[in-house]
């Protein structure tokens, strides 16, 4: 009888060990994926309100204006900036450079693309783009450029 208590015994901690272990493992998995489904979501919130914006009529000059900012650079070339050169290019902003933590692997036609450890040029505004780090981008920056520095979130969220 104790031999078979025993086995039984094995048996649960065994299973109960593995699910907890499966959980542990799942929460891992779904954090990890949530983190970057926080990000493209953040994006898509960016994105949808700027396409709002546009389908309105309205564009993103009125803070260019309206803070007396003529020449920029963007803070992240993925998606977000891309679109962004495009825009500002339409509305006759000036786009100096692009900064990028990868910027040897970006190549977008009509726009030098520089890394952080790059020297950056003077400008009156640099817009960044990956806005769920804005806050980690904007102290590097600080440490190499006496440039306001924006959050492409806030110029879409004051043009709306």
């Amino acid at each position: 009888m104790k031999n078979k208590l025993a086995k039984i015994f094995i048996i649960i901690t065994s299973i109960i060990s593995a699910t907890a272990i499966w959980k542990c493992y799942k929460n891992e998995k779904n954090e990890v994926t949530s983190v970057g489904a926080d990000r493209f979501e953040i994006g898509f919130q960016i994105f949808n309100k700027w396409l709002k914006l546009k389908n309105q009529g309205k564009s993103l000059k009125p803070y260019f204006e309206d803070n007396d900012l003529k020449t920029v650079a963007i803070y992240g070339v993925g998606g977000l900036g891309e679109r962004l050169f495009e825009d500002l290019k339409s509305l006759d902003i000036n786009v100096i450079y692009a900064i990028d933590r990868v910027a040897g692997m970006k190549h977008i036609e009509g726009l030098h693309i520089v890394g952080i450890e790059d020297e950056l040029k003077d400008v009156d505004a640099i817009i960044v783009t990956p806005v769920q780090d804005f806050y980690a981008i904007e102290k590097v920056l600080e440490e190499k450029t006496d440039s306001e520095i924006i959050s492409l979130e806030d110029i879409v969220n004051y043009c709306i």
